[in-house]
Parts: structure tokens; sequence; C-alpha cells
């Protein structure tokens, strides 16, 4: 009768050697401590993959710092602790009855504070709040309402995200076989697919406060581009918070001070403008009844694929990072000059102050 081997190794010893030989690259020796359903989702090739990904995001695997035992759902699992060349990670290793791993998860270390892009996250927020709150208040006439408009639609991202676009892809690269990681070698018809699948959830979503009568009830020509900006923005601000929360989560962003995102903030600061922008194009056409609505939501997702153009090619490696940020600046300036355009056509509908020249009461008072 043979010894189980977790009666003559610990867990928190066999953890250690399965990292140990991940370390070494013998991926095959690893895969012989997995359980049989952990073996099918990771055989050695793929195994070897993620691994190599995980080393080119944090550096090479320094040493291990420490070790915790806890009990999860029947299961033990054991939390190590290792340095890496640009940070620290928890290295979750889940262990079967019969010391078999049965789970593998690289976790962010959690550090001391406030992570780096929460505060990151903040200040975009507010900077957009000042700058194009502050635009939309002045502009509009010092009307508090579209704030509370952009209050409405903060949540909107993290549902579009997490609840529409995230199952509508899963769905579709396993109804169409196609893998889920987007490269050149991707074919060229699922990329324009998954290319507008944002402009066409978000732009969606993003009008849905019109579904409530009270909120379509105060729609009129000279308020739509307001309302539509109202709109756009809160969504864009949920989503700062929301790839905040996204990126929090990734291990190579886990000790990084919030200066480091300062390319997030200036990117966020401008997206939440452009969302604006865009969903302003439908409120607008939303005047000219619901067919007008939708010619609007088309409009707006054609400009909200053309603006992520750049970010697509950027993904599968196309273009580089100057081309795309060149391709980026060309987009706000289109929308500056697009949001003027809408801005001069609000005035038209705008009702003029009425300049009284003489009362009744000041012809009385001379008299």
């Amino acid at each position: 009768m043979s010894i189980p081997l977790y009666a003559t190794f610990s867990l928190e010893d066999l953890a250690i050697t399965f990292i140990n030989l991940l370390k070494e690259g013998r991926f095959e020796d690893v895969v012989k401590l997995f359980n049989v359903e952990m073996a099918k989702v990771l055989p050695p090739q793929k195994l070897e993959t993620v691994w190599n990904q995980l080393i080119s995001n944090v550096g090479e695997l320094k040493e291990i710092v420490g070790t915790r035992i806890a009990e999860e759902g029947g299961y033990r699992a054991i939390y190590v602790t290792c340095k890496f060349a640009k940070t620290k990670l928890d290295i979750k290793v889940v262990f079967d009855s019969e010391a078999k791993i049965a789970g593998l998860w690289f976790l962010a270390k959690e550090s001391e504070g406030v992570h780096g892009i929460y505060i990151a996250a903040l200040i975009a927020t507010v900077i957009s709040m000042l700058l194009w709150g502050g635009l939309v208040y002045w502009l509009s006439g010092s009307k508090w309402i579209y704030f509370a408009l952009m209050l409405m639609n903060l949540p909107l991202s993290a549902i579009v995200n997490l609840y529409i676009k995230k199952p509508m892809y899963e769905t579709l690269t396993s109804l169409l076989k196609v893998p889920p990681i987007l490269d050149i070698t991707s074919p060229w018809w699922f990329l324009l697919l998954i290319h507008f699948l944002p402009p066409i959830s978000e732009e969606a979503i993003k009008l849905s406060p019109l579904i409530a009568r009270r909120v379509r009830n105060i729609v009129n020509k000279s308020s739509a581009l307001w309302m539509g900006m109202a709109f756009g923005m809160g969504f864009g601000i949920g989503e700062i918070w929301y790839l905040a929360w996204r990126i929090s989560m990734m291990p190579e962003y886990a000790e990084y001070p919030f200066y480091y995102f300062g390319g997030f903030i200036g990117e966020r600061i401008i997206a939440v403008f452009i969302h604006g922008v865009m969903t302003a194009i439908a409120v607008i056409r939303f005047m000219n009844g619901r067919g007008g609505l939708l010619v609007g939501y088309i409009w707006a997702v054609l400009f909200h694929a053309f603006a992520n153009v750049g970010a697509m090619l950027y993904q599968i490696k196309v273009w580089d990072a100057t081309i795309a940020m060149s391709y980026t600046i060309i987009v706000i300036i289109i929308t500056m000059c697009l949001f003027e355009y809408l801005r001069k056509r609000e005035l038209k509908y705008k009702k003029p102050k009425e300049t009284v020249l003489f009362s009744r009461n000041s012809i009385n008072e001379k008299s």
C-alpha cells in the first residue's frame, strides 16, 4: 500500500516545489502534480504560455518570501508570497483531498493603503467633473440638472462590461471557434465584429435614461446637446472606476504609486469628453422622433468605432504606440470641432432673453 504524498510532505512544501518547477521551466513535471481535471485545463504547453506571459509582465522570480494556508470550500489553499523583479505576488495553489493541485491563481499582493490606480481614478474624476461638467454647466445656462443626469449613468459602464460585452465576447469566440486572444492572425471578419461590439453595446446603454418618461419630457432642441453630453460623460466617469478596478487586479501594477498612472489620467479625461459628444449626436437626433433616435444612434456607433481604430490596431500590433497616439490626437481634434458645430446649432434654438425697452411703470415714473 502506497503512502499518500501529503503524509510525508507538507502542503506548503508541495506548493513551493510546484513554484520552483515553474521557475526552472519543467512544465511536464509540474503537470504531474495536477489532478485529472486540472491537467486537462492546463497541459504543459498552455501552462508554459501562462507562466511566460506572467514573467513578461512582472519580471523573473527572485525568491519565495513566505506561505500561509487557508481552508476554502472544502479545499486547502496555500498562498505562496513570491518576490518578482517588478513586484510581489501571491500564488494561490489549491489542493484536493489527495494532495493534487486542483486550482491555480496569480494574485496581486495586497499593498498597504490605497492602490495607486484608485488615487489616479479620483484625480481623473475630479478634473473631468470640473473641466467638462463645468463647461456644460456654463454653456447650458448654469443648470444643475445636467449633473443629476450624469449621476444616472455612472454604473452603466460596469453593467455593460460585466453583463453584456463579456458574455457576448465569450459566446462569440465559442460559437465561431476563434481563439479569444486578438492578434494580427485573427480572422479579419472576427476583428471587425469585435471592433463594433463596444460601440454597439455602449452607445445603446448610454441612451437608456430616455426610457423614463420624465427624462424624455425635458428633452427639447435647446437641451438635447447638454443632456447627451451629461449621459455620455456620466458613462465615461463610471468607466474610469470600472477600468481602475480591473487594473487593481493586475499583479504587475500592485505596487505602482498613483503618479505612475499619468497616462491613464490623461486618457480617461479625454475619453469622458468624447463619450459625451458621441451620445449628444444620438440625443439631438431624438428630436426628430424615434426614427431620428435610431439614425443618431447609428451615427454615434460609427463615430465610436472610428475613435477606437487606433486602440484596436495597437492591440493587434499593427500600429506602434506613436502612430496610435497620433491617431488619437486626430480623433480629439475632430471631436472638438464636432462639439463646436453642435453647440452653434444649439444656439439657434435657444430663446433670446427679452429686452424691456419701456414699461407702464417707467412711463408713470417719468410723468
